[in-house]
């Protein structure tokens, strides 16, 4: 079963370098490709070799985006979430995050460009350099596997997998669009110190 999404987020792209020149801060550029897992952020991926889902990810032109994918630990978004998987997209890219262990998810996203690190105050920051927008995309993604008894007496299993478009439209003035006729998906802005807080999942040793 796949269940595709699309996420029209409407926003002005709003500068937000990184200080330089001024003995405080210096930026670098990280390389990095689609699929990465930053290692900077000290999450250790954690898979379900078993299960053959996935979540499709695909990015539009404007933008590259790092998404944390949130394992829920009750019914409602609690800091206490795990996160199980961080993945860099770079612009007009999809990628398909594959074994993803049952349970109830959602995502953080980072929005951005130029992806790297600064040193400032003797304290390593990670993230997009230019354009940042942070955000909770609200919609729950059930990746519990479903079994039904047939009335011939075989079981019916249903593994769920997900298909997602991230994409921010600007159009110079700050309106919304109304997103090519999809409706948009749920989401709410966060800070980045939110986008960057984490449960007690596996830490990379």
């Amino acid at each position: 079963m796949i269940l595709i999404t699309v996420l029209f987020l409407a926003a002005i792209f709003a500068y937000a370098g990184v200080p330089n020149g001024n003995g405080t801060s210096e930026w670098k550029l990280i390389k990095i490709k689609t699929g990465d897992s930053p290692k900077q952020y000290g999450i250790k991926p954690v898979f379900e070799k078993s299960i053959d889902n996935y979540m499709e990810i695909t990015t539009s032109a404007e933008t590259e985006v790092v998404a944390n994918v949130m394992k829920m630990s009750s019914e409602t978004y609690s800091f206490a979430d795990t996160c199980i998987r961080i993945v860099y997209i770079g612009t007009g890219s999809r990628y398909l995050i594959k074994n993803i262990p049952e349970g109830r998810y959602y995502l953080k996203v980072a929005y951005g460009r130029n992806f790297g690190r600064s040193i400032v105050d003797g304290k390593e920051n990670v993230g997009f350099r230019d354009y940042r927008i942070f955000e909770i995309v609200q919609t729950i993604y059930d990746f519990n596997i479903t079994r039904q008894t047939l009335d011939d007496g075989n079981i019916a299993v249903t593994i769920p997998s997900y298909k997602l478009g991230l994409e921010i439209l600007v159009d110079g003035v700050g309106n919304e669009h109304p997103g090519d006729g999809n409706e948009p998906v749920d989401h709410s802005f966060i800070s980045e110190e939110v986008f960057n807080k984490y449960g007690s999942g596996p830490k990379m040793s």
